[in-house]
């Protein structure tokens, strides 16, 4: 009887098993900048913060960004992270996918089965985890040694296009509202593009 219980205790225990899927970045990519897609919806504070620490431990750089600049990214890593409670907020499920040119390469999962059931790990933090996440996602990924220190931005001249666009943007929205009228707005564009 004794034994009884013992098995089914460790039964109930196990329903809260974490499952991880991953395809992993292929390591022979030179990826040293990647710009990560800010994603308001997900309310895990700390989750970008850890994303960003688990590329810098591989020597890749992050961005947190949207809209216009991501379009000038060649690599995006787009996230989605969501809670469960149980006498408090915990990750139950989180998501990564990179991608090249809107194109996946690599993906990752981390999945609380049972939303962690009765196992007092999904109270754990983040960081604990998301980052055997990461390391797996990276697994095997070699730091370009002619890449720029974690934290450089890209090139300027990817900022210098992007401020244009943005100019470009903004000046095609007040043609559009009637404020610039045509010629005012060809003027301008040529100053933007120095034409």
């Amino acid at each position: 009887m004794r034994m009884l219980l013992i098995v089914l205790a460790l039964s109930i225990l196990g329903t809260g098993c974490t499952a991880v899927t991953v395809k992993p970045v292929d390591p022979s990519l030179a990826i040293n900048y990647v710009c990560i897609e800010n994603n308001p919806r997900v309310i895990v504070n700390d989750f970008v913060d850890v994303l960003r620490d688990g590329f810098d431990r591989y020597g890749i750089a992050t961005e947190v960004t949207s809209g216009g600049r991501i379009r000038q990214c060649e690599y995006v890593l787009r996230y989605t992270a969501l809670q469960s409670w149980d006498m408090s907020t915990y990750l139950s499920h989180a998501e990564l996918r990179l991608e090249s040119n809107g194109r996946q390469i690599a993906f990752a999962e981390y999945h609380l089965k049972a939303k962690g059931g009765f196992s007092l790990m999904k109270w754990g933090d983040t960081k604990s985890k998301i980052d055997p996440v990461i390391d797996e996602l990276l697994a095997g990924y070699k730091v370009d040694p002619n890449a720029p220190a974690p934290g450089n931005p890209p090139s300027e001249s990817v900022d210098s296009e992007m401020s244009q666009y943005d100019e470009l943007f903004k000046l095609n929205e007040l043609r559009e509202r009637g404020v610039l009228t045509q010629e005012e707005f060809d003027t301008e564009k040529a100053k933007i593009l120095g034409t």
